[in-house]
């Protein structure tokens, strides 16, 4: 199989992932890398090494476990218990996936197409690549270089000068990602971090325990560089003299490490407070999920310096522009990492440090670096030392320059630490196009900082004016002094306006020159620490200053305000005008309020909506718009503070015990609790019913007695008491009544016959009340229901049932409240219905072509219509003489029936034929009667008897 350094030849799915600890290749005679490829390096394959049969996964956020579980076992995976993290699992294949042809490979195909699945990865191996030793050197020509051993005096970071300033802080706290730390050792068991028992304070994510100890040696190496104890008299020093360092084994002992292993640990790291993360190893594949726990480390303000790589299999540095090395390469997208290349001791690249114009950020000393190393892997176990050269040595000055940066200045963030690191490096000519900063660390310089305060961006001074000039310094020792220049034209080219005076932290000059584009800037006397305004200010022969609105103020509209400015030098000239503008935008945009008005200081201004809570005020000078001022902060314009009830409107009747939904309305300008008071008199005097109420709009109040015609509602602003509003009209307040008001006296029903249509008024209960109806047929003795539960809507119709009664009445009760009822006044009846013959009722005697008048009576009369019937034979047979004729009580015949001794007529009620009456007698027709009785006199002033007729 042909291999290319860093390239990609897939076998299968299978790769080899190059993860370095980033130590170079074997040492030359001199003791640093040579172009020769060195000994025992990894061979870098396709995609990447990986562990067998695992898979790395990260799940969308809002998908339950059940989801997450159903995936994973969809796929032939099952968690790996030993693995603990919150932000990813690491899965296994099961016996029964592997079974199934369940392959890495496949595994994370079916997981990346999953909906559930954020990410997958396999778990990436990333090895320390061992390097030969050089003889030891006796001293750390990276932080204090002489010149020993043949290089160049200054190739260093300037600790001895730092060292001046601070030499270390127990409160700073550094993980070392790596092979493990030597604990135990000497010159590092004081700075490794305990808890409150004396535990080391760190974990072992190879063999997934607590005991972080080293088996490979690098990750002690590079803890020695960061933070070896100083001033000890034992051994070496770190960058930093005094820290705390986690030590987090990833790495095993042949240098092979995981990406969960790294994941997991720099999670601890975040766990445990680290400030800084050392990540002295890296790789060409980039690890989604590896890169998500970057992003966390991030966001807890963590620095990750990483090493930027030590070339390919050749020992020679690669481009990482063209062969990315991860996390290193993540510098361009991760804000919290830093990608750190070699040098050696003349300030030259190693011949094995990977390189890249802006994906390689800093170098720092990398090539042969004396450090710790673990006793137990000593050659001279009581001196337990040795020398190592690559991008993982470099990188540890980083983050312990870093640290010591931490130690100095407690507040400063992971962008502030870059920023120094970066801004401070010495730069070095050769580097140039090969990294971003073009420069070698200088600690010493980081530590010292010179800060311009003012003049600020937009400042305006007028010509002649004192202008102070103030800085910031810091990590200087006394007595110091700086240089102060300044600029008329941005920043390209400046003038000395005071070539030493003391580092005090403010300079006060008269003699600036005219300028809109003014810029300073101080630099440290006999150092190259330096900074610059970072925007333009002015020096004018004339100046306007708002005085009054300046931010903060409440304005009403439709209110007067008085706008107040000062000005100076030429815009103060008696003939200038000046225009007023208003923004409602925190001053984007703004509109005319005087396009030219006097320039005598102040103008009144009546104030025009709409409301804003970014109201700015710009005054300028007509003809000069330099000369110009505006608001330095927001002001408020407020709409009217208004406040209307309305409801009740006025003119209701409401009953005790009724709810009532009082309602009122405000501008946005009134805000908080209202209160809500009621009145018997008018508004004479007032009662508080609710002394704090959310301003909403609406508050439920139950009318409570006693009873008024003269009631009125008043709301009140809580926060505002001069605003509040009554309502417009007086309402009253009743006791619940209520009162019948039909059947009317005297008024009679049929019973089964008629419907009653009873009514009553009511005051108080509201028309979404029910009652109960009832009638009485004993003048009120006892009742009976027709309308149980019904609406309160005053009326119900009875359809009039029932024994026949001269003394009905009518009783209306409240269901909510039985005490509240009314009975009938007068009494009504209820009959039965009767039809009673009058005449012919027996004994007359009527001839053919006679009329006579057929008369009948009876509570039925006036209802319906009658059928009356002629029977001649007695009653045995009828035949109708008149159908449906009118039931008035009389019917005219003309008698046109033969000779007939046994006649008689039937009047039936058509409404119920069981209502009927026959004449009492036989009467005759052409002749006397026969059998009759009575002589044939009428059937006058008697009581007629009622028949019925069975059907």
């Amino acid at each position: 199989m042909q291999v290319k350094k860093h390239r990609c030849a897939t076998v299968g799915y299978k790769a080899i992932f190059s993860l370095t600890a980033l130590l170079a290749g074997g040492l030359g005679t001199a003791g640093w890398m040579t172009g020769a490829a060195a000994q025992n390096r990894p061979v870098f394959e396709a995609q990447g090494e990986f562990v067998p049969d695992v898979v790395l996964v990260s799940f969308k956020e809002d998908v339950p476990l059940a989801a997450r579980l159903g995936a994973v076992a969809r796929v032939g995976l099952a968690p790996d218990p030993s693995f603990k993290s919150n932000a990813i699992a690491r899965l296994r294949i099961t016996p029964q996936g592997k079974a199934a042809g369940v392959t890495v490979a496949s595994a994370v195909a079916t997981l990346k197409r999953d909906g559930t699945v954020r990410a997958a990865e396999p778990d990436h191996i990333y090895r320390l690549a061992a390097a030969p030793n050089d003889p030891r050197f006796s001293e750390l020509y990276g932080l204090n270089n002489t010149g020993q051993g043949g290089g160049r005096a200054g190739a260093h970071i300037g600790a001895l000068r730092a060292w001046d300033v601070v030499t270390g802080s127990d409160q700073v706290v550094v993980a070392v990602i790596d092979s493990g730390v030597d604990y135990d050792h000497p010159d590092l068991k004081d700075n490794i971090m305990k808890d409150s028992a004396g535990k080391v304070v760190g974990f072992d994510y190879v063999n997934n325990d607590a005991d972080p100890q080293d088996d490979e040696g690098h990750g002690t190496h590079v803890a020695g560089t960061i933070g070896a104890r100083g001033n000890n008299g034992v051994g070496v020093t770190g960058v930093i003299q005094r820290v705390k360092m986690i030590p987090l084994k990833a790495f095993d002992a042949t240098g092979a490490g995981s990406a969960s292993a790294d994941i997991a640990s720099i999670d601890f790291a975040i766990q445990n407070g680290a400030q800084i993360i050392n990540a002295s190893w890296g790789g060409p594949i980039a690890n989604q999920l590896l890169l998500d726990a970057v992003n966390r480390a991030a966001r807890a303000d963590i620095l990750i310096p990483s090493a930027a790589g030590n070339g390919g299999d050749d020992g020679i540095g690669d481009d990482n522009e063209t062969l990315p090395h991860y996390p290193s390469s993540w510098n361009t997208v991760a804000p919290n990492v830093i990608s750190v290349a070699a040098t050696d001791n003349t300030d030259a690249f190693t011949g094995f440090s990977n390189f890249g114009a802006k994906s390689v950020d800093i170098a720092a000393p990398g090539g042969a670096i004396l450090s710790t190393v673990p006793t137990s892997m000593a050659t001279d176990p009581a001196n337990p030392y040795d020398i190592k050269n690559g991008t993982s040595m470099a990188t540890p000055h980083v983050s312990g320059a870093a640290a010591l940066l931490l130690a100095n200045n407690p507040n400063l963030s992971a962008l502030d630490l870059k920023s120094r690191l970066f801004k401070s490096a010495d730069r070095v000519q050769a580097f140039n196009g090969k990294i971003t900063t073009g420069g070698r660390l200088n600690l010493s310089q980081a530590l010292q900082q010179l800060t311009l305060t003012s003049p600020a961006s937009g400042d305006v001074f007028l010509s002649g004016s004192d202008v102070s000039i103030t800085w910031d310094s810091e990590g200087f020792t006394a007595p110091h002094f700086v240089k102060l220049e300044a600029s008329t034209d941005g920043g390209t080219t400046f003038t000395t306006l005071a070539d030493r005076t003391e580092d005090d932290g403010e300079f006060t000059t008269s003699t600036l020159p005219l300028s809109n584009n003014l810029r300073i800037r101080i630099s440290g006397v006999g150092d190259t620490v330096t900074d610059s305004s970072d925007a333009s200010f002015s020096v004018v022969d004339g100046s306007i200053q708002l005085v009054a609105p300046l931010g903060g103020e409440e304005f009403e509209v439709g209110k007067r305000v008085l706008l107040s400015w000062d000005s100076q030098g030429y815009a103060k000239d008696g003939s200038r005008r000046v225009k007023l503008e208003f923004s409602r935008d925190g001053g984007q945009t703004y509109e005319d309020i005087f396009a030219s008005t006097t320039n005598d200081g102040q103008e009144a201004w009546t104030v025009t909506g709409p409301a804003t809570t970014q109201g700015r005020i710009r005054v300028t000078t007509v003809g000069r718009l330099e000369f110009s001022d505006e608001s330095p902060s927001n002001f408020q314009v407020r709409e009217a503070y208004t406040l209307e009830v309305t409801r009740p409107a006025g003119g209701e009747i409401f009953r005790e015990g009724q709810a009532l939904d009082i309602a009122w309305t405000t501008s946005s300008s009134v805000t908080g609790n209202v209160a809500i008071d009621r009145s018997r008199d008018g508004g004479a005097t007032w009662e508080t019913l609710f002394p704090s109420t959310r301003n909403d709009g609406t508050e439920r109040w139950i009318v409570t007695g006693p009873t008024t015609r003269l009631g009125r509602i008043r709301v009140r602003s809580l926060t505002r008491p001069e605003v509040s509003d009554t309502n417009n009209g007086v309402f009253q307040v009743q006791l619940p009544s209520l009162t019948v008001t039909g059947p009317r006296a005297g008024s009679r029903f049929l019973a089964n016959r008629d419907s009653a249509v009873i009514t009553w008024s009511s005051t108080g209960l509201g028309l979404d009340s029910r009652v109960n109806v009832e009638v009485s047929r004993d003048g009120g003795l006892s009742w009976e229901t027709i309308a149980a539960n019904t609406p309160n809507d005053g009326s119900a119709a009875w359809a009039v049932t029932g024994r026949a009664a001269t003394n009905a009445l009518v009783r209306v009760t409240s269901v909510a409240d039985s005490s509240i009822q009314d009975i009938s006044d007068v009494a009504f009846s209820v009959e039965e219905p009767t039809l009673f013959l009058v005449t012919p009722n027996g004994g007359e005697t009527l001839r053919p072509g006679d009329e006579t008048l057929i008369q009948w009576s009876g509570s039925s009369v006036g209802v319906g219509t009658v059928d009356i019937e002629l029977s001649t034979d007695g009653g045995a047979t009828w035949s109708v003489l008149f159908a449906g004729t009118s039931n008035d009580g009389s019917e005219a015949w003309t008698v046109d029936s033969a000779k007939v001794k046994s006649a008689r007529i039937r009047v039936t009620w058509n409404d119920d034929a069981a209502i009927q009456d026959a004449s009492d007698r036989s009467f005759a027709i052409n002749g006397k009667a026969s059998g009759g009785g009575g002589g044939g006199r009428p059937n006058q002033g008697r009581t007629p008897v009622r028949r019925k007729i069975q059907r």
